[in-house]
């Protein structure tokens, strides 16, 4: 699996692009990476984008050990949402992922079909 991440600080998010198969491993190193990133030091929100990842291949105790992940670095910052686009075949996959891991982490997590959607739902903030 293959990712980036970008800042657009319009919309105080934090952008993350995934590509290729994911895999525990290289989604550990992942949320470090994101949730050691200055960005969400300063409030922002993030954004993971799966829309060209394959997470087909997953099960269950796979979605529960990425869900962990994010409950163990979700004290570490400073988030009101994140939001995570999945591909509409993986939508089942990432609904368990927003169920298993919303009750347990302190922002809110939504789930979308497309980037449209997500950006739709990250409005340009106005400054004060």
């Amino acid at each position: 699996m293959e990712y980036s991440i970008t800042v657009d600080s319009q919309r105080n998010l934090l952008i993350v692009r995934t590509e290729g198969r994911i895999n525990i491993p290289s989604y550990r190193s992942l949320l470090l990476e994101v949730f050691s990133h200055p960005a969400c030091k300063e409030g922002y929100d993030i954004l993971i984008d799966h829309s060209k990842s394959s997470v087909g291949h997953l099960y269950y105790p796979d979605i529960k050990a990425i869900s962990d992940l994010f409950k163990m670095q979700s004290n570490k910052i400073d988030l009101t949402q994140m939001g995570v686009v999945v591909r509409e075949g993986d939508y089942g996959l990432g609904r368990m992922w927003q169920i298993i891991t919303s009750d347990d982490v302190q922002f809110e997590c939504f789930l979308f079909k497309s980037m449209d959607e997500a950006r739709n739902h990250f409005v340009v903030r106005q400054s004060p």
